[in-house]
Parts: structure tokens; C-alpha cells; sequence
């Protein structure tokens, strides 16, 4: 209910097609608090393979709302755009910008600017993504962050770990690269 009616920045992260795919959406709330809410996108065919290699509820978090299964075995990018869309006028939000990670995203930001959104590309180095994570983790150490209690996105956030470089800029990670121990939702609310 406090982010009826407000302006929100949506972030995205896509997935190489058949693995999860992340939602964010970003609100400024009242007393200097910002509103999280996430969701999770998995085709069918992902999900049966995906719950056994990674032993994660995938198919309990789709029956609950958390995550959105797509039909096939590639994860069906416009029922995500349908998702944004159909969000926004339901709960009357006003998304002011879409951000994104620009890998096999192309026509998808493309599709989303002759719907109307306005598409900020934000790369995955460490110097874009330095400060949002800095200061979302500094919000989170505050206490000024409330989100939609999305068990999806507090296991994207408890796999995620932080990267450093020389120039103390960060950016999540995952543990290893070829790990099952997703961060998705946790990148796609940085991205926004």
C-alpha cells in the first residue's frame, strides 16, 4: 500500500534464457525510506531442471507469487514486459525510468521504448555499479529499506557477495561463476 500511486525506477537483469531472470522496482518513501519490490521470472522447462541442481523451491515461491514461470523452456522476455506494464496500472505506479544491463538486451530495451519507457542502460563494471551497491548497503545497515518480504530476493541477496577492486569500488557477485546460488532480483534492484 505506501507505493500506491508513487514513481518508481524499474531494473531488470535477464538471464541467459533459461535460468532466473530479476525485476526491481525502486520507490522513494516517506522519512527518507526507499520501497523494494522484486520479482522472479523462470520458464517451466528452467524450473524443473533448476530445482534439482540447485535444491531451491522454485515451483513453491511461482504457487506463492514471488516468481512468475514462463512458458517454454526459455524464459519468454514479453511476459515480463506484460508484467511491468500490468503492475504499474494495478497498483497505479509510475515508473520513471527502466534500467538495464545491456547483455542480450538489446531488443528487449527496444521493445520497452515503443511501449513508452524511457531506457537507461547501466553497465556492469565497477564504476557504475560502485555507488548504488554502497549505498544500498549502507541503507539496509540504517534500516531504511522495506521490501515486499520477496524470499526470492532475500536469497539473491544472502548468495551475493562483494567484489573490491584497487580504487575500493564494489559491485556484487556471485561466489563463483559457474554458481547455482543466483543473485538476479539483487542485481536487478541495484540496476535500477
Amino acid at each position: 500500500e505506501m507505493t500506491r500511486g508513487r514513481l518508481c525506477i524499474v531494473g531488470t537483469d535477464l538471464s541467459k534464457k533459461i535460468d532466473l531472470t530479476g525485476t526491481g522496482f525502486v520507490f522513494a518513501l516517506d522519512e527518507e525510506r526507499v520501497g523494494i519490490c522484486a520479482m522472479g521470472f523462470m520458464p517451466e522447462e528452467g524450473i524443473a531442471r533448476h530445482e534439482k541442481s540447485d535444491r531451491i523451491p522454485y515451483r513453491d515461491w511461482v504457487r506463492d507469487g514471488w516468481m512468475i514461470q514462463t512458458r517454454g523452456d526459455v524464459t519468454d522476455y514479453r511476459a515480463i514486459m506484460t508484467y511491468i506494464h500490468d503492475v504499474e496500472l494495478e497498483r497505479d505506479w509510475k515508473v520513471f525510468e527502466f534500467c538495464y544491463d545491456p547483455y542480450n538486451a538489446t531488443h528487449f530495451a527496444n521493445e520497452m521504448a515503443d511501449d513508452g519507457y524511457t531506457c537507461v542502460e547501466i553497465r556492469q563494471g565497477m564504476r557504475t555499479l560502485s555507488e548504488p551497491t554502497k549505498l544500498l548497503r549502507e541503507m539496509v545497515a540504517q534500516g531504511k529499506i522495506i521490501h515486499d518480504g520477496s524470499p526470492v530476493l532475500r536469497w539473491c541477496l544472502a548468495n551475493a557477495v562483494v567484489e573490491v577492486d584497487n580504487n575500493e569500488n564494489v559491485k556484487l557477485s556471485k561466489k563463483t561463476a559457474g554458481d547455482t546460488q543466483r543473485i538476479d532480483l539483487a542485481a536487478a534492484v541495484i540496476n535500477a
